[in-house]
């Protein structure tokens, strides 16, 4: 076997070492950021459980329609991020739903129906009370995933893994910090604070 056979034979070995090790790196971030998922998605199936509550008792208002199609939605991308919790395309979806749900909940509590409901029946300010109570502790939940999906999307854009990644199908995950943000929390502040009659 000639020098320059061995040379490349030698070469070909560890550019395959290191194309295993890279991979096997970037699996193992993936595999960290699905761990994370766990407590937030036990979380956001309380948060669930509100939303579909709101949602039944707006049903004798006549403004349950938008709200429960959303609902709808947020369970669908809830469940199949449970099967898949490191999906770039699930993580979207959920974000996508998140922001459903977001412009869906300041238009109901903005709404006349429910400022006049929630009035006289209390049961309304509590669902805004918890929704309010799960979205704040949600970002003590979110801060442990953003550091599992920053550390692997930095491995992914690293040169040389860059490569390996492209081969293997892996993508950049998106920050899961987009659940905290909207403009529902402020809108639910505002529909508590209103003060039901003979209380």
């Amino acid at each position: 076997m000639s020098t320059n056979t061995l040379i490349l034979v030698g070469l070909s070995a560890l550019l395959l070492f290191w194309a295993v090790g890279a991979h096997n790196r970037l699996v193992r971030l993936s595999n960290a950021v699905a761990a994370e998922h766990g407590p937030i998605d036990a979380h956001l199936r309380l948060r669930h459980l509100v939303l579909e509550q709101l949602a039944q008792m707006c049903q004798p208002l006549g403004v349950a329609a938008p709200i429960t199609a959303s609902v709808r939605a947020m369970q669908m991308a809830l469940e199949a991020l449970r099967a898949r919790p490191s999906s770039v395309r699930e993580l979207a979806r959920l974000i996508d739903a998140h922001d459903r749900i977001d412009r869906e909940l300041v238009a109901l509590w903005s709404s006349q129906a429910l400022q006049q409901a929630g009035a006289s029946d209390p049961g309304f300010r509590q669902a805004a009370l918890a929704w309010l109570d799960l979205q704040s502790r949600l970002a003590q939940l979110i801060g442990p995933h953003q550091d599992s999906v920053r550390a692997f999307n930095d491995a992914v854009a690293e040169f040389p893994a860059v490569l390996v990644a492209r081969l293997a199908g892996l993508k950049p995950l998106p920050a899961l910090d987009a659940l905290e943000r909207g403009q529902a929390s402020d809108a639910a502040r505002a529909f508590a604070s209103i003060r039901t009659s003979g209380r």
